[in-house]
């Protein structure tokens, strides 16, 4: 979004017991700033909504590989997202026995960033992918005085 501007990109909302409201939006520094400015909080009415930052990262699901999709993947072959095997993730026979432990493909050819493996290729505590959010962090203008 430009300056000053808001998109909405998802909304969830849930009325079960309570009001719960998600709503995903992206915006540019400058509404980033104020909102900083205000505790990370943002007024809806009479009501406030604390503010999380996420940072999207692509992740293949066929190479299971970080940084590129499906469809501009260069490998012939799936990779099985959970034991790093030549299969597709949902003919894992090992995700389903229940004691193998996971193989994450990264941070098995990572060894330099990645100490240990045993977490899928989709786990959001992966070092490998938390590192290229770090690093795409470091490419906003709003964070780089923050770094």
């Amino acid at each position: 979004p430009k300056a000053g501007e808001a998109e909405c990109v998802k909304t969830t909302i849930k009325n079960a017991i309570g009001d719960h409201f998600k709503l995903i939006l992206t915006w540019g520094n400058l509404i980033r700033e104020i909102i900083s400015k205000q505790g990370n909080r943002v007024f809806l009415g009479s009501n406030t909504c604390k503010v999380y930052d996420s940072f999207y990262v692509s992740r293949c699901y066929k190479c299971q590989r970080i940084g590129h999709l499906n469809k501009n993947c260069m490998q012939n072959s799936p990779t099985c997202g959970f034991c790093s095997e030549a299969h597709e993730t949902v003919e894992c026979t090992k995700k389903s026995d229940g004691s193998s432990v996971p193989t994450c493909i990264n941070c098995k050819n990572d060894s330099n960033l990645c100490k240990e493996a045993d977490h899928y290729a989709g786990s959001f505590n992966c070092p490998t992918l938390v590192a290229k959010q770090k690093e795409l962090k470091k490419r906003i203008p709003f964070y780089q005085h923050q770094i």
